[in-house]
């Protein structure tokens, strides 16, 4: 099992594509949003982890 402090997983995160820290670590996508929930890092990109809603329920139209 390797280890990793959170600041060297913050780093690794911040300075590389999703992509490229999954091949380093040898992980999955959905393994290193994972890690990076639990590490307490906050999210890159525009959404910061936030959809945009596409649907909106109302109980009538109009």
């Amino acid at each position: 099992m390797k280890e990793l402090t959170k600041q060297e997983l913050e780093k690794l995160y911040y300075e590389n594509t999703n992509d490229e820290v999954c091949r380093i670590l040898g992980i999955t996508k959905v393994t290193l949003v994972k890690y990076v929930k639990q590490a307490g890092i906050e999210p890159k990109g525009k959404g910061g982890g936030m959809c945009s809603p596409k649907l909106q329920i109302v109980s009538e139209k109009g």
